[in-house]
């Protein structure tokens, strides 16, 4: 998963179906650690990195 500024500390996010917050990020050996989140906040939804083009 490409590290953009959407995925931060204290975010929740969806993987594998569940919610899970990111608890912290090690960009040294390039892993996140997460645990399951509780805490209600709606959590961010990341899909490919292909730009979205209107149709006209």
């Amino acid at each position: 998963m490409p590290l953009i500024p959407a995925l931060a500390e204290n975010v929740n996010i969806y993987l594998g179906a569940k919610v899970w917050k990111i608890i912290r990020i090690e960009t040294s050996s390039k892993k996140i650690i997460v645990k399951h989140s509780a805490d209600g906040n709606a959590p961010i939804f990341l899909s490919g990195s292909n730009p979205i083009i209107p149709c006209n």
